[in-house]
């Protein structure tokens, strides 16, 4: 590469920087001035009557404030929300390491599946295929367990169950996620004699379990929020700062009470907004983990590794949708109705 080139290269690239952190600046979509700006103008009006109180223009007389007390009184807001957002942030992101585990496991599965069970028969495929739908069924199930619409849950799944796995699915009603990990723990006892060692078989049992446990770490999550005297503790002072703040800076800045009111309404109710978000990472707001995402990382992981997850008519991922879901492990259990 010639030097102009590589100056060129290096102009674009400065350039599509800068770009990029334009947009983020400006950007107004799931930000938090998107989530503020009511809160943020009532406060800048707020110092507006301020001022005009302060000099007098509405009352006849003018008043002081010393900062000192908004100044101590900042200390108690300032602890409760770093607490309540590093609790939050400490949340989302141990949400995402559950739905690492879950993809993980997914892939671990289908690769012990398609490698360690030999053969090429008929319960060999099937089980492949089975183990490839079930992973699908945990995954809807599990999706919905966590943003609390589990009510939902058949009617998703439904075109991938097999009638007597329906009829399952409407007896429990509740914490759905354990009936397809049940049955993936079946259909590898009826793969044992294809299995290539024991052992494989007390891994997959292993990966079962981790599946679980990502599942029941992230419903822990989605099911316990924040307590509510901190948070209401935290809105109370809050609010009561950032209402009492533009008359104490009024008396002592004048008509800089507006301005910097807007930028400590922005600064605090953003900080707060944020902590809000994140305290649940598995809603639908904007900035959430996105679990269909996951999902799909799940449903890819699967394919590299030997089992399909193909589109059904529905729109769901699913295994080839000609197979009826079939039954290899035939002990007494509502399976066999």
């Amino acid at each position: 590469m010639c030097i102009r080139d590589r100056v060129s290269t290096q102009s674009t690239g400065t350039l599509g920087m800068c770009m990029h952190n334009l947009e983020l600046l400006f950007s107004w979509q799931n930000t938090v001035l998107m989530a503020t700006w009511k809160q943020m103008l009532g406060v800048t009006v707020l110092g507006v009557l301020a001022q005009l109180l302060c000099g007098g223009n509405l009352i006849g007389a003018e008043y002081e404030i010393p900062m000192i007390g908004h100044e101590f009184a900042l200390f108690p807001v300032a602890y409760l929300l770093v607490f309540r957002n590093g609790e939050s942030y400490r949340r989302y992101w141990e949400g995402r390491g559950f739905c690492g585990q879950f993809v993980g496991s997914c892939r671990n599965l289908a690769r012990l599946a398609n490698a360690h069970v030999v053969g090429d028969g008929e319960e060999v495929r099937t089980f492949r295929q089975n183990v490839a739908r079930l992973l699908r069924v945990h995954a809807i199930a599990q999706r919905h367990s966590l943003r609390h619409c589990e009510d939902s849950t058949l009617e998703d799944v439904r075109p991938l169950l097999a009638p007597w796995e329906c009829a399952e699915f409407e007896r429990v009603q509740r914490n759905l996620c354990q009936l397809p990990m049940r049955w993936l723990a079946e259909e590898w006892l009826g793969v044992k004699r294809w299995v290539t060692n024991e052992r494989v078989l007390d891994q997959a049992d292993r990966l079962i379990q981790d599946l679980t446990e990502a599942w029941m770490g992230m419903h822990k999550l989605a099911t316990t929020p924040m307590p509510f005297p901190l948070v209401q503790e935290l809105l109370m002072l809050a609010w009561l700062w950032m209402i009492t703040f533009p008359f104490a800076f009024a008396s002592n800045y004048g008509w800089a009470s507006p301005p910097f009111t807007f930028i400590l309404a922005f600064g605090l109710f953003g900080l707060m907004a944020i902590g809000s978000e994140l305290e649940d990472p598995f809603g639908v707001d904007p900035n959430d983990l996105p679990l269909e995402g996951f999902e799909a990382a799940a449903g890819q992981a699967s394919s590299a590794n030997g089992l399909d997850w193909a589109e059904d008519k529905h729109g769901h991922e699913e295994v080839v949708p000609s197979l009826e879901p079939c039954l290899l492990y035939t002990s007494p259990s509502p399976r066999d109705s």
